[in-house]
């Protein structure tokens, strides 16, 4: 109980041994005495997630992040409210760190995954265009703006994309999916 680690990797086997209460119960006590393992504490939400305790993942995560900063628990916390339907309070919390890291791809995708939850598709368009401006050129984030496309309906850009795209990664069959879907909306297929 001395050592924060000990008491973390406990909490760990507990949850992997099926015996969730108890992993949450040795989590709780380990974040309560101010253990600090982004990695660990990421376990803990997800137990209490899975476990229906919505209520004590937003408390422990107000906890932790006011003993000091993580941008990976920022960016659950975010996940988290979208997943609630709280999307303009996922979006601004991910554009006030952005704000503080600019230019940071991961904080970028998450922002862009909420803006498309909130169905804010224009604003998702010009981040990935960004992205992808950026040098983040790769079939991942192409495809990506293509899907915005879809949703925002622009079936045409939507197939020139997903042909970009395919061209970056010619095996991916996911790629191939989108760009036969988008042919078949605009009567090609």
């Amino acid at each position: 109980r001395n050592n924060p680690t000990l008491q973390l990797t406990h909490a760990w086997l507990l949850s992997k041994a099926n015996r969730a209460a108890d992993a949450i119960a040795e989590y709780q006590e380990a974040f309560n005495g101010y253990a600090r393992n982004d990695d660990y504490f990421a376990a803990y939400m997800r137990l209490l997630d899975e476990s229906g305790q919505r209520a004590a993942a937003w408390a422990a995560i107000d906890k932790y992040l006011a003993a000091g900063d993580s941008p990976r628990v920022v960016l659950a916390k975010a996940h988290m409210l979208s997943q609630d339907g709280k999307h303009d309070a996922a979006i601004e919390l991910l554009k006030a760190r952005l704000a503080q890291s600019p230019g940071n791809a991961e904080i970028i995708y998450a922002l862009i995954d909420a803006l498309q939850r909130a169905e804010r598709f224009p604003e998702a368009h010009d981040l990935v265009k960004q992205l992808l401006a950026d040098g983040n050129d790769g079939a991942d984030t192409i495809t990506l703006k293509g899907i915005i496309e879809l949703q925002l309906k622009w079936y045409k850009e939507a197939k020139a994309t997903f042909e970009e795209a395919l061209r970056h990664s010619p095996e991916e069959p996911r790629i191939q999916d989108y760009l036969t879907r988008v042919s078949g909306l605009l009567g090609e297929g």
